[in-house]
């Protein structure tokens, strides 16, 4: 395996309430092609869950930068409980 460059980034878009996270490495990507035409049922899961999970997933510049939206859930504030 070679060396490379990863570079993650992360925001909360708001009113939307939602978690953008990118990911982009310096790699020669995959074709996203492959994902859809694979017969073995192993390859590709962790994209099965990512769309599973997320609002949206977005995959460019030849499988080298993935883009996906989450939801986020609101969580009870400690305050609440007491009340």
């Amino acid at each position: 395996m070679e060396q490379g460059d990863i570079w993650i980034t992360v925001r909360r878009l708001m009113p939307d309430n939602v978690l953008e996270i990118s990911m982009q490495d310096s790699g020669p990507g995959f074709d996203t092609a492959s994902l859809k035409n694979c017969e073995d049922e192993t390859f590709g899961r962790g994209f099965v869950l990512i769309r599973e999970l997320c609002q949206s997933l977005q995959i460019s510049n030849s499988g080298k930068q993935i883009k996906v939206i989450l939801p986020i859930t609101p969580v009870i504030d400690d305050a609440d409980i007491l009340s």
